[in-house]
């Protein structure tokens, strides 16, 4: 009897221990989630804040002598905007904001005033929410999950201060969590931008007449021309840095110190210029091969001295950075189904919809998710223009497409006919 009693006792535990260790699994990880929650509200509210620090201090380096006065009704002195610092940012984004505080505040009797910075600053676009990455104990990033034709998606990363969240640091741009096909363009359009201008630069080199010269080892170099004399190399070394990885960028900062140097607040040049590669990015890019360590993206126009520019991009400390490049005669990512935009395999209502979709926002300044292949595709007229005169022809090959009892043309010949 005692044996039975405690053969039914063993198995009512082992009935039991399922349940309580789903049970304790369903807690830990509504537990999880909530903190997950509680991490995306923070940062929300102190990307924000940070918004507002933005534009106070965006004036500190200005050279305009231009105030305006705060209009918030939370900063009436500067010691108030300090405290609001000090509150949203710690360690040295914290220092470097107060000591901004210095040179963009303004006291009066009337209250409080602002040096204008003349310039646009970017802001992070909080509206989408934001995915939280990268988090332990006492830190997180937070990226945001919306951008704009002027905002790039901005990452900020969170320090526990005395028991407080506030950010340590922040930048923008796009980042490997925003990988949505129109994300993966924007980073390659964002990328081919700065990778050209640090071609340019690399290209320059001073007059073969120049009169001003300086001998450095074998080398002589020219004073660069006016234009370039406000290139700060330290800056532009982190500009290679921010867009480049891997050899790429070991080769590009090798060449930049090669080609440039300054002496006594004066930048001086290899003599002699050179070519540089361009890309058209009239059409933007075509991504493909997309997985979650890299990409490749070519651009859908070519330009007549080069051909089609290609970029291979891989995930470096959660960013898209470009890890090498070329540039072809022809272009195979151009390959699409004029009509079908959603890519389906048929062209049919849904894409005549999906083109007026498309050109409402548009018209109306708004951001559009179409991509590069779904706009060479919508394009069924190939007049550089996605607009309800397309729609009408994928509508009208639709309704053909319908009723058709003789062998079917392609679309392009249904437009021609």
């Amino acid at each position: 009897m005692k044996k039975m009693i405690s053969c039914l006792t063993a198995l009512t535990l082992l009935t039991a221990l399922p349940s309580a260790a789903v049970f304790a699994a369903d807690t830990s990880a509504a537990e999880s989630a909530e903190k997950q929650t509680e991490m995306s509200e923070t940062a929300v509210s102190k990307m924000n804040d940070m918004n507002v620090i933005i534009g106070l201090t965006a004036g500190s380096d200005s050279t305009l002598e231009e105030y305006y006065k705060a209009d918030d009704e939370r900063f009436k002195t500067a010691k108030s905007v300090r405290t609001f610092i000090s509150d949203t940012c710690t360690g040295d984004l914290r220092d470097e904001l107060l000591e901004k505080c210095k040179t963009c505040l303004l006291e009066k009797e009337d209250g409080l005033y602002i040096k204008s910075s003349g310039r646009f600053s970017f802001t992070f676009l909080t509206g989408n929410g934001v995915v939280i990455t990268d988090t332990t104990e006492t830190s997180f990033k937070a990226v945001s999950m919306k951008c704009d034709q002027m905002n790039d998606y901005g990452r900020a990363v969170f320090t526990l201060d005395d028991g407080k969240w506030k950010i340590s640091d922040y930048e923008f741009g796009v980042f490997t969590v925003n990988n949505d096909v129109i994300d993966l363009e924007d980073a390659a359009y964002t990328r081919i931008m700065h990778f050209q201008s640090i071609l340019q630069v690399l290209s320059y080199g001073a007059p073969f007449d120049s009169g001003d010269t300086i001998t450095v080892g074998e080398k002589t170099y020219g004073k660069a021309e006016d234009n370039y004399q406000y290139l700060n190399l330290d800056y532009f070394k982190k500009e290679i840095r921010d867009n480049c990885t891997g050899e790429l960028r070991d080769t590009l900062l090798k060449q930049f110190e090669e080609r440039f140097i300054e002496k006594d607040g004066v930048i001086y040049a290899v003599i002699g210029a050179r070519g540089y590669y361009d890309f058209n990015l009239n059409k933007r890019v075509i991504v493909t091969n997309a997985s979650s360590d890299g990409y490749t993206a070519t651009t859908v126009d070519k330009s007549d001295k080069d051909g089609y520019g290609r970029i291979v991009l891989t995930a470096d400390d959660g960013k898209w950075l470009i890890k090498s490049y070329e540039f072809l005669d022809s272009n195979d990512a151009l390959d699409c189904s004029l009509g079908d935009v959603n890519n389906d395999g048929y062209i049919d209502a849904v894409d005549a919809s999906s083109v007026l979709e498309y050109y409402a926002l548009v018209s109306a300044a708004q951001l559009s998710n179409f991509s590069a292949v779904q706009k060479l595709a919508a394009d069924v007229n190939h007049d550089d223009f996605i607009d309800a005169v397309d729609a009408s022809k994928i509508l009208s090959y639709y309704a053909y497409l319908s009723t058709a009892k003789d062998e079917i043309i392609p679309l392009e010949e249904y437009i021609k006919a």
